[in-house]
């Protein structure tokens, strides 16, 4: 029930059926595709090792859909879990300027069309990994999904929410006295989704009264005084199995990627310790690295350095990344 669920965060999805495929000669930074290209869709398919393509197409927004949570979804056949280099990875581009990393870990990509307008020039920068070391061989990609639509909030919510639970509880020891409180919830929760109407308004208001359920019951419970705080962070090797032009194209899709977070979530604050890479950023996409200024300047993105001796002693402090 809970993947069932899953799979109806979506409303008004539109299938995007053809994109433009083109060459790339593989220069850090580069943004304009070049000679002919080819029309593709979904089901397409490529292989390649330290190969980049383009993938470029245009979409327009109805005004029907709003200005919030509107979406694309994109799944090139890359499985959840990656992210070194060992698959497909892309730098999409909306209007021309640098947006979103879009890999395994990243398939929803949230349009701000206060930023963007509704008339969207799409363009994916896909480099198609090398494969973890070892002998090379040939990595595949295919356009599996590519749609876009509205995040139903309320689903989205009381997805993640019920499948934190489950995994949690799943955790539990037999003995923990919160593991069948969590089950016993859940069940209850679930009895309040209108299953019999799916995708129906009745559908997507019952999950409110669901989602409404479970935020109640889980409020307060466990230890008090307990309070977690976590950071984002993302380490990203100069010098590993792979080239430095693959650390500067990394570097703008993660930072790319935290930007948008940071725009969806307000409360999200993100730690980044490599200087080397703002500063390979600042040379080659000034636009993400005038993002991260702003950020900065938020008190939401904190640039430090660190210094680690024989003793695993660690000094770090705020820098100014101007």
């Amino acid at each position: 029930m809970l993947e069932e669920i899953g799979g109806n965060r979506y409303r008004n999805l539109v299938p995007i059926e053809e994109f433009d495929w083109y060459e790339d000669d593989g220069v850090v930074g580069n943004r304009v595709p070049k000679g002919e290209s080819v029309k593709v869709g979904q089901g397409f398919r490529s292989k390649g090792y330290d190969k980049y393509n383009w993938l470029c197409t245009k979409i327009s927004i109805p005004e029907s859909f709003g200005d919030e949570n509107v979406l694309g979804i994109f799944d090139f056949g890359v499985p959840m879990g990656t992210g070194n280099n060992s698959n497909f990875e892309s730098l999409l581009y909306v209007n021309g300027k640098p947006y979103q990393g879009v890999d395994g870990n990243h398939k929803e990509v949230f349009f701000n069309l206060k930023e963007t307008g509704r008339e969207l020039e799409l363009s994916f920068r896909i480099w198609s990994g090398l494969n973890g070391g070892g002998r090379p061989r040939e990595m595949t990609m295919s356009i599996d999904r590519a749609e876009f639509g509205v995040l139903d909030t309320a689903a989205d919510d009381f997805y993640y929410l019920a499948m934190t639970a489950l995994e949690t509880h799943e955790l539990l020891d037999e003995n923990n006295e919160y593991k069948y409180y969590i089950l016993n919830q859940l069940v209850e929760a679930f009895r309040l989704v209108d299953f019999t109407n799916k995708n129906s308004e009745a559908y997507y208001k019952s999950l409110q009264t669901a989602l409404d359920y479970l935020r109640d019951r889980f409020k307060g419970q466990g230890k008090p005084g307990v309070n977690v705080t976590m950071l984002g962070h993302t380490h990203i090797d100069v010098a590993w199995l792979w080239r430095l032009r693959h650390t500067r194209e990394k570097t703008a899709r993660s930072f790319s990627t935290v930007n948008r977070l940071m725009e969806k979530y307000p409360e999200y604050i993100f730690i980044q310790t490599q200087p080397q890479l703002y500063d390979y950023l600042k040379e080659d996409y000034p636009d993400i690295y005038e993002h991260i200024k702003r950020r900065v300047a938020e008190g939401r993105w904190e640039p430090s350095g660190a210094i680690c001796g024989e003793n695993v002693t660690v000094t770090s402090h705020q820098v100014n990344p101007s």
